[in-house]
C-alpha cells in the first residue's frame, strides 16, 4: 500500500470566470495499491476534484453548476461527458419540452442538477405538456393532474392558473395528492414543535385560493390520517375546518389517535367545538363529527393500549364493549 500525500494552497475552478477559493491551505491524503508517484498524477487530480465537489455539497447542499468546466479530461463522476451533457442549458430545456420525458433528468447527475435548477416558467410548461399530451382538449380533472406533480410549487401553480384564468366548469372536484402528506410518516413530533409555517399547511392554504372544489377526503381520508399520525395539530384543525371527515376508513384517523394514547387528538377529532374559543356564558351543544358507539374497534384499541383515560371518555360517548373487549378489561384489572 503506497500512500500519497500532497499539499494544495489554492484551487481554481471555472464558472465562466477564473474564480479562486480563498487562499486557505489544506491537505489531502489518499491511498492506492501498487502505484507510483509519477503514474498517479491523474489519479491525484481526480481526487482534488472529488474533494471540492463534496466540500461544496456539504456546505451549500448543491453541486457547482458549471462543474463540468473543470480543466481535466474527465468530469467529477469519473466518466466522459456525453454529447447531450455538452449542450447548452437552454437547448436541454427545449429538448425536454419536446420529449416530455420523466426519465431524462435521471439519466445522469449533471442533467439532474440542470433540471433541478430550472425556472418556474419551464416547470409550468412541462406540466402543461404532460397533462395535455393525450389530447389538446382540457381534461375535466385538470387541476387534479396538475398538483400530482411534485414540481408544482405555489409559484408554478400561479403561472398555470394565470394561463387558464377561466376555471369554471374545468373541474368538479380536485383530488388532493398523497405526496403532500407522506413525510408525516417519518416526522412524528410533539404538538408544540409544529407551526403554521410547516409543510404542507401553507401550500394547502394556497391551493384553496387557486384551485376550485378541493377534496380533502381523497384516498379514504389519507390527509387527516397522516396529520394525526404526525401529531400536526394545526394541520388537523385546518383539515377539519374545510370538510375533512374522520369517519373515513372506519374512523381510521380516530383509531390512530387512540393508539397514540392522545386524548387531546381524540377529542379534537370527535368534538367540533373542542379547543376553540367560547364567546358568551353558555356553549352551544354541537353534534359530534363521529358517533363513537358505531365504532367498537376504538374502545377495543384503547383497552389494548391500556389508555384508561381514553377508555373512560369513549364509555361516556356511548361505546359499549363487546364480550372480547370485556375480557380484555377484566384481565387488565386483574393485573393491577
Amino acid at each position: 500500500m503506497n500512500r500519497i500525500s500532497f499539499f494544495v494552497s489554492q484551487y481554481r475552478y471555472a464558472r465562466g470566470t477564473n474564480k479562486s477559493f480563498p487562499p486557505k491551505q489544506f491537505s489531502i491524503s489518499f491511498a492506492r495499491e501498487g502505484s507510483e508517484d509519477v503514474k498517479d498524477q491523474n489519479f491525484a487530480e481526480s481526487k482534488v476534484v472529488d474533494f471540492f465537489v463534496n466540500k461544496n455539497r456539504k456546505t451549500t447542499g448543491v453541486v457547482p453548476r458549471r462543474v463540468t468546466q473543470i480543466p481535466w479530461r474527465k468530469n467529477w463522476t469519473g466518466r466522459r461527458r456525453s454529447k447531450l451533457e455538452q449542450l447548452p442549458v437552454e437547448l436541454l430545456y427545449e429538448i425536454q419540452l419536446f420529449a416530455l420525458s420523466d426519465s431524462l433528468p435521471y439519466s445522469s447527475r449533471l442533467l439532474y442538477d440542470t433540471f433541478n435548477a430550472s425556472p418556474n416558467s419551464f416547470r409550468a410548461q412541462y406540466i402543461f405538456g404532460r397533462v395535455l399530451r393525450p389530447s389538446s382538449s382540457w381534461p375535466p380533472d385538470f387541476f387534479s393532474r396538475v398538483i400530482r406533480f411534485r414540481l408544482c410549487s405555489s409559484q408554478v401553480l400561479d403561472i398555470i392558473c394565470n394561463r387558464c384564468a377561466d376555471t369554471t366548469g374545468l373541474s368538479k372536484t380536485t383530488e388532493i395528492p398523497r405526496h403532500l402528506f407522506q413525510h408525516l410518516l417519518r416526522l412524528q413530533r410533539p404538538s408544540s414543535e409544529w407551526s403554521d409555517a410547516d409543510h404542507p399547511l401553507p401550500y394547502l392554504r394556497h391551493l384553496h385560493k387557486k384551485v376550485p372544489h378541493l377534496n380533502l377526503n381523497s384516498h379514504g381520508g389519507y390527509a387527516l390520517a397522516m396529520a394525526v399520525h404526525g401529531g400536526f395539530v394545526q394541520l388537523i384543525q385546518y383539515l377539519l375546518a374545510f370538510g375533512a371527515d374522520p369517519r373515513r376508513k372506519d374512523g381510521l384517523s380516530v383509531l390512530i389517535a387512540v393508539r397514540k394514547k392522545n386524548l387531546h387528538l381524540v377529542r379534537l377529532l370527535v368534538e367540533p367545538g373542542y379547543g376553540g374559543k367560547v364567546n358568551g356564558a353558555k356553549k352551544r351543544k354541537i353534534a359530534d363529527r363521529i358517533s363513537c358507539e358505531r365504532y367498537p374497534e376504538l374502545l377495543k384499541a384503547a383497552v389494548k393500549c391500556d389508555a384508561r383515560h381514553i377508555v373512560n371518555y369513549l364509555r361516556q360517548k356511548g361505546c359499549v364493549p363487546d364480550m372480547k373487549t370485556l375480557g380484555l378489561m377484566r384481565s387488565s384489572d386483574e393485573r393491577d
